[in-house]
């Protein structure tokens, strides 16, 4: 859950459809307990004791008939409020991160990192993105021992390094050593009944985590790439370790995931050695049995892992559907680097058998060309998390067409295949009762003659054939600053 999104306020959001109560939203690296901390207003644990309804009232700006939920401060670890002090939540409207609420919470403890409401407002709200994109560390009260086992002891920890996590496989979390190797050191800890572990005090510098392992199961090291602090897996190490940096009188999260130790895993790489992103690589019975079988996408770092359900003979595929694209700008590709599947390498695959690890390095890419700008709203102000597309005009034996999202200046870059012609634009969607202040926003809706509606810059056309800078797609609103921290930036429609 995060925060993002204050009532009537455009920010630096993702579009994300929530359908679940509270936990359903994730987009980015949880900070450390510190980081969450010193980023928040207020930190408290309240007990949500009402929820205050509208019957048979529709509005899109909420989540089914609830407006809102009152809950009462049972304890302050920073902020004005008080203990037994009584909050008003604005209810979600289950698509943003926003959290919703519903009677089965009454009750309930949670704790909760927030930010002061919106001038003007009394009402209080809990997200699940921060503005920056980073994942809130609100939870339930029941989630929160790794926060907690630091908040109590702030006093007694202040300013020493931390690095602490969970060890997240059911029924084997508790009592499990882990080793943390430094250059002069080596330390020794064990994970709580819950999983939680945490250590303090340890010299800024680079670690390795050595966790012990159940049989048959290894660490998924790549949801490390975005964890703050400079937290990173280093490729060739042995799978059942990770890497990371210590910063002085900083705080390293490291939550322990894990897949099972068998399939095929590697990494992909173009001809002049670079990772490739967003290749699709099958994994398909040797003897054809018109089936598909499971399917993973290269991260940045070109790396894809693959399970085989069922003990077999088993070849694998790049690009199985073999159009072309700027993601996958080769033909169908079989393991290594064979155009027939009838020479492709078989490999014998199951359950008990130990995970093949491949490096795939293509031969050959079509040319591509790359597209870079800016997203922008017509106060010049950057826009991040907008879309931005390209979409061919001509239709061709390739997949020109091309997605990506603004950075958190409004910036992105695009890569085409070279040769291609079609139209650029931005996009992104606009809410009912969102933007009271901007009648061409409301305007937009009205014509629409929907709650929401997918606002769109002006179409630049273009033909893929040189490297293209200084592209400015511009948005019909204006905007002002209505707060920048160190971490955020919230901005107010007002054209």
């Amino acid at each position: 859950m995060r925060p993002g999104f204050v009532a009537f306020s455009i920010t630096c959001f993702a579009f994300l459809f929530n359908a679940g109560v509270l936990h359903a939203c994730a987009i980015g690296p949880k900070p450390p307990v510190l980081d969450a901390y010193e980023d928040s207003d207020v930190v408290i644990i309240a007990r949500l004791v009402s929820i205050q309804k509208e019957p048979g009232q529709f509005d899109p700006r909420y989540f089914g008939d609830v407006r809102s939920a009152t809950m009462i401060v049972e304890k302050v670890y920073k902020g004005g409020v008080k203990p037994r002090e009584e909050m008003v939540f604005v209810q979600g409207n289950g698509i943003r991160c926003t959290w919703t609420y519903d009677d089965s919470m009454i009750g309930e403890k949670y704790l909760l990192y927030l930010q002061r409401p919106e001038r003007g407002s009394s009402l209080w709200q809990v997200s699940g993105v921060s503005d920056s994109g980073v994942t809130d560390r609100s939870t339930s009260l029941d989630d929160a021992r790794e926060d907690l086992l630091y908040l109590d002891n702030m006093d007694k920890v202040r300013g020493k390094t931390r690095v602490s996590g969970t060890y997240g496989l059911d029924g084997e979390a508790a009592g499990r050593n882990i080793q943390i190797v430094g250059p002069n050191r080596t330390y020794h800890i064990k994970t709580g009944e819950d999983g939680v572990f945490e250590i303090y005090g340890l010299p800024p510098g680079r670690y390795r985590m050595e966790p012990e392992v159940p049989t048959g199961w290894m660490i998924e090291r790549r949801r490390f790439d975005d964890v703050q602090n400079a937290m990173e897996s280093v490729e060739g190490s042995p799978k059942n370790q990770v890497t990371f940096i210590i910063k002085p009188h900083r705080h390293t999260t490291i939550d322990l995931e894990f897949v099972e130790d068998e399939g095929i895993s590697g990494r992909v790489f173009g001809p002049s050695g670079k990772p490739m992103l967003d290749v699709t690589v099958h994994l398909l019975k040797a003897e054809d049995d018109g089936k598909r079988s499971r399917f993973d996408t290269t991260d940045w770092k070109g790396r894809f892992l693959l399970e085989a359900r069922e003990p077999g003979d088993y070849v694998l595929v790049l690009n199985l559907d073999g159009k072309k694209s700027s993601d996958q700008p080769f033909p169908t590709m079989y393991y290594p680097n064979v155009s027939e599947r009838e020479k492709a390498t078989v490999f014998k695959l199951g359950p008990g058998i130990p995970r093949k690890e491949l490096t795939i390095v293509l031969p050959k890419l079509e040319d591509r060309i790359t597209v870079k700008g800016i997203v922008r709203y017509s106060s010049n102000w950057p826009l991040c998390r907008a879309h931005v597309k390209f979409k061919t005009i001509d239709k061709t034996d390739v997949d020109g067409d091309v997605s990506v999202e603004t950075d958190t200046d409004g910036s992105f870059s695009l890569t085409l295949l070279k040769g291609v012609s079609g139209g650029l634009y931005g996009e992104f969607d606009v809410w009912a009762g969102e933007h009271p202040f901007c009648p061409n926003a409301e305007e937009i809706l009205r014509r629409s003659g929907k709650n929401y509606a997918a606002v769109q810059t002006r179409l630049i056309k273009l033909s893929a054939n040189r490297n293209i800078k200084g592209l400015v797609l511009e948005f019909p609103f204006r905007t002002s600053q209505r707060r920048v921290n160190s971490r955020s930036k919230v901005l107010r429609t007002t054209g």
